[in-house]
């Protein structure tokens, strides 16, 4: 049992804390012996020490193993299978000669000395690491001290107390003064300061012994292994295994039935009958295997018999043995299933390898034919691009993985903190309402701090982070080591790319990343860049003037004062860097440009013009928000009998960069009139925003400024609901829902769905006059499915029921790149994200069947992105179809009340947190006061991501196009 520390182990501290930690056997027993309140930080100092002991070990096994093989002249096998023997032919007159006879040995020789230099090499550089990890495992009083007084010094603030260090003499310990501290923590406080080098010397012994466990479990293995196949041997065959022999009677068999001396015939009582499978692929094989069947057998039979009797046509006979699809299913008995390897019929050992990947194909659905790239997972390569298998790997663990890394005490601190702060200001605020309070729009005042709240208040706060504490020396206990991850040298990855000269990017339609050449992406931006009609360049942008422009707009556009205050103290001026994604599904490819104005003079302008306008949009019936939206409105839609229906989807050419400034401020302006006239908002403040946002659209590029002379930037944060309202304007002037034809319009942006009834001519009569305003619109005429957004869409004959039917739209050029098991996300985010993504097939399939596809799909995908299938049977089954009616509803529009925060980072650390615990003990002691609603809010794990691997992408790209442009030089504009 282990010891949980010095005290219940009734030692009295000092000297005697060597026996506690003598009776230790693991890493995590040294880690409870420990005293609770210096547990975390010492814990991580002999983690560390564990590890390179353990590394350390490693390295003296592997010596002596490279020494032994010197003595013996022999190898290591990862040498022999790194330097093997050429196999290089020659023709018999020089093998007979006295040179050829000489060719065997001379390379054996020149193999042996090449392996033998190498074996010494690594030798050499095996006992340099020993050498520097043997430096590392040395005692360091002095770095163990620091720690344990850190430590205790933080206790001290702590209980109140003060922490007293005696400066001249440094080894003298410290001492505490003021509050009374507990005698037994003084005992281990003071017992830890001498015991150090106790500590650390039982660390090094425990890796060591766990080392030297694992060599002997290792060496066992390998024994009963040789065990094992000696016992296998054939008793008529001393040097012989049973395997060798099946081996080769198996060879044996094959050339008599390849020679005709026997043959296999399927069995005469065996026939056809159907497929249990409902698919419509599956009911297609029925039916060509019903037409075929009995001229199928008879071509078999043919040519079996040819082959008998004619051996010497062995050739000829082989290849006829590669049988056609139908000919195949002629040999099936009624108990095939494509998916059971024992009920296939003896012909099919006789095919070849190309013949069975055309059965198998043959009998796969739709779907799994599609995912059967994404077994093997890649990334969207420039036809000047061929990325070597492991960069392309590496690659495609997904933008989205996150990068492991070591438990982080410090964010735990920092969340403590945040939450105390917070629990301190919604007590001082607790009977004061402001309902124009807007969260997003507040500006925190760095310089002030909530003063503590009530007695009660504080004590369960205090009480609350005890919970935190104790869950914190839980979690060190428990990950004593660096998690296991996917070993990825991404160093070898970024060399290779800037070698290369290549990026790396998100693609258009989220379908995967995408790597290309780094000269073809500069060409594209500067054609995109040269079109006069959208972009001018400009020797400097006048951001000073700008943001004194701002400042007086503001005073005259009377917005309320939590808005004009957001904007005149957060109001920004980096300047945007112009970039853009490939749109992979354009042959040829074409990049799609983007302008992140996230931190410019017109950001924060943007985001508050965004607020003020999105309850405008809830009033427009036809502009949709999301799938879900698009599914519902669509089981509404009521046919005309006996009428054809048309699905109609449309694409707005260049949406953003084509609306025109002025108009767009007039028509925004006249918006805000009709549908908010009633806000103290007057609509000449909308119309100076706009034009304001729409006019300095500044960016840059390799160093090189330009501005946008016409359009939206696509980064800004209300451009979608300016362009939105806009095209919503010249859309109503339409007037589509007084046109009988026209069973549904609805846009996503520039995305538009409509379902026409009428004649072909009407159809392309009502494509090729709709227009938005002086927007384009290009449409795709179906009458029997098409898609939009990730919805399908299918014509059928269900008109009685709905309209059309449903399911997910699966991108043909999606490569299913999901966040792999083996990133860092927490195990709650995975399980969040599979059990959010069948919601959504549920939401999208009309049809029970097209939901056990998808379904069926997403799970191997899954599986192929390496989650295990313990965890995926268990998340699957908690979303069923039968949800459906429910999950169709529009969600309930809950109180706009923050809920309590533990704000921090994907961490193993949080994985020991229960937030309703913490809650729970923090609310004993609240009890006593009258709680205001805002302490009534659930407790909640805010966290965000670390590291990823589109930090790095980022970072590569970078760097990569400063390399470049500094080669290629500056820019030349006329």
């Amino acid at each position: 049992m282990a010891s949980r520390s010095v005290r219940s182990l009734n030692v009295d501290g000092g000297n005697n804390a060597a026996d506690a930690v003598r009776n230790c056997s693991t890493l995590s027993e040294l880690h409870t012996v420990l005293p609770l309140s210096f547990r975390p930080s010492l814990a991580a100092y002999l983690t560390k020490i564990y590890r390179i002991a353990t590394k350390t070990g490693n390295v003296n096994n592997t010596i002596v193993q490279y020494e032994k093989h010197i003595s013996n002249g022999s190898f290591p096998p990862f040498i022999e299978k790194t330097i093997k023997e050429p196999k290089i032919q020659f023709s018999n007159e020089y093998d007979g000669s006295p040179e050829g006879r000489a060719v065997e040995a001379t390379f054996k020789k020149i193999v042996k000395d090449a392996r033998t230099s190498y074996l010494a090499e690594a030798l050499k550089r095996k006992k340099e690491e020993q050498t520097v990890l043997i430096h590392l495992l040395r005692f360091d009083e002095k770095a163990w001290k620091a720690e344990v007084e850190a430590t205790a010094e933080r206790v001290a603030a702590t209980l109140g107390a003060t922490f007293v260090k005696d400066t001249e003499n440094p080894k003298t310990p410290w001492t505490w003064s003021g509050t009374p501290i507990p005698n037994e923590l003084k005992i281990e406080a003071q017992g830890l300061w001498f015991a150090g080098s106790t500590y650390h010397t039982k660390a090094i012994g425990i890796a060591r012994a766990a080392a030297d466990k694992a060599l002997i479990q290792r060496v066992k293995n390998l024994t009963m292994k040789e065990r094992t196949e000696s016992s296998k041997m054939d008793i008529d065959s001393k040097e012989r295994s049973v395997k060798d022999t099946i081996e080769d009677a198996l060879k044996k068999f094959k050339q008599e039935l390849s020679s005709g001396a026997i043959s296999t015939l399927p069995s005469v009582k065996r026939r056809r009958d159907t497929l249990t499978s409902n698919s419509r692929e599956e009911q297609d094989h029925r039916s060509v295997k019903r037409r075929t069947e009995e001229g199928s057998k008879t071509q078999w039979w043919q040519e079996q018999r040819a082959c008998q009797q004619a051996p010497a046509k062995k050739e000829e006979c082989e290849a006829e043995k590669e049988l056609t699809v139908p000919a195949f299913l002629a040999q099936c008995s009624k108990e095939f299933r494509p998916w059971l390897g024992e009920t296939f019929p003896p012909v099919y050992s006789e095919l070849s390898d190309r013949t069975r990947m055309k059965i198998e194909f043959a009998l796969m659905k739709t779907w799994e034919a599609d995912s059967i790239r994404s077994a093997k997972p890649g990334v969207f390569q420039h036809e000047d691009v061929s990325l070597p298998e492991e960069i392309e790997f590496s690659l495609s663990v997904n933008h989205k993985f996150i990068l492991h890394q070591e438990p982080l005490k410090h964010d735990v601190d920092e969340a403590k903190e945040q939450f105390r702060r917070t629990v301190r200001t919604r007590w001082l605020f607790r009977d004061k309402t402001d309902s124009d309070f807007i969260a997003k729009f507040h500006v925190k005042n760095d310089q002030w701090d909530p003063p503590p709240a009530s007695r009660s208040i504080e004590q369960g706060i205090n009480e609350a982070m005890v919970v935190l504490d104790n869950s914190v020396s839980r979690a060190y206990a428990s990950i004593p080591s660096y998690p296991a991850h996917l070993s990825i040298k991404w160093n070898a990855v970024r060399d290779y790319l800037a070698d290369y000269r290549l990026l790396v990017k998100l693609t258009d339609k989220n379908l995967g990343l995408a790597v290309f050449p780094i000269s073809w992406y500069d060409a594209k931006i500067l054609l995109m860049l040269s079109d006069k009609s959208t972009y001018e360049w400009v020797t400097d942008v006048p951001t000073p003037a700008l943001v004194e422009k701002l400042m007086k707009l503001v005073k005259k556009w009377h917005l309320p004062a939590n808005m004009t205050k957001y904007i005149t103290h957060r109001t920004k001026t980096e300047l945007p860097q112009f970039h853009a994604i490939p749109k992979v599904h354009k042959n040829p490819w074409t990049l799609r440009p983007i302008v992140p104005s996230h931190s410019w003079v017109t950001s924060c302008v943007s985001t508050v013009l965004d607020h003020l306008l999105q309850p405008i949009l809830k009033q427009i019936p036809w502009i949709v928000s999301s799938s879900k939206e698009v599914i519902v409105r669509l089981q509404e839609v009521k046919l005309n009998p006996g009428k054809p229906l048309w699905i109609l989807t449309g694409d707005v050419v260049s949406f953003y960069t084509n609306i025109p400034i002025e108009e767009c401020e007039l028509i925004l302006s006249g918006a805000w009139s009709h549908f908010a006239g009633d806000s103290s908002i007057d609509k000449s403040t909308i119309r100076s925003m706009v034009k304001f946002i729409m006019e300095n659209n500044y960016l840059e590029y390799q160093g090189e400024k330009f501005r946008q002379r016409n359009g939206l930037a696509m980064g800004t944060s209300s451009a979608p609901v300016i362009a939105n309202i806009y095209a919503a304007r010249h859309e109503n002037s339409l007037q589509l829902h007084k046109d009988p034809r026209v069973r549904f319009y609805g846009r996503y942006i520039d995305d538009c769905l409509c379902l026409f009834q009428g004649t072909r001519e009407e159809v392309q009569e009502f494509c090729d006059n709709f227009r938005i305003g002086p927007l384009e619109v290009t449409w795709s005429i179906s009458d029997a499915r098409d898609s939009f957004l990730d919805i399908e869409l299918i014509v059928g004959a269900w008109p009685d029921t709905c309209a059309v039917h449903t399911r997910l739209f699966r991108k043909h050029l999606n490569k299913h790149l999901y966040i792999p098991w083996s990133s860092a996300h927490p195990l709650a985010v995975k399980k969040g994200f599979v059990k959010a993504e069948l919601t959504r097939l549920v939401i999208l399939c009309s049809r029970s069947g097209y939901f056990a596809d998808a379904r069926q799909e997403f799970y191997g995908n899954l599986r192929r992105r390496g989650y295990p299938p313990k965890e995926l049977d268990e998340w699957f089954t908690q979303v069923s179809y039968r949800d459906r009616p429910k999950l169709l509803l529009p969600k309930e529009e809950k109180a706009n009340m923050a809920p309590l925060m533990l704000r921090g980072h994907y961490n193993p650390v949080w994985d020991f947190v229960d937030v309703k615990e913490v809650l729970r003990t923090a609310k004993w002691k609240w009890t006593k006061e009258e709680l205001p609603e805002s302490l009534q809010q659930p407790l909640i794990r805010s966290l965000g991501r670390t590291r990823s691997l589109f930090d790095l992408m980022s970072s590569w790209n970078k760097t990569t196009l400063q390399e470049f442009g500094l080669e290629a030089g500056p820019l030349v504009w006329k």
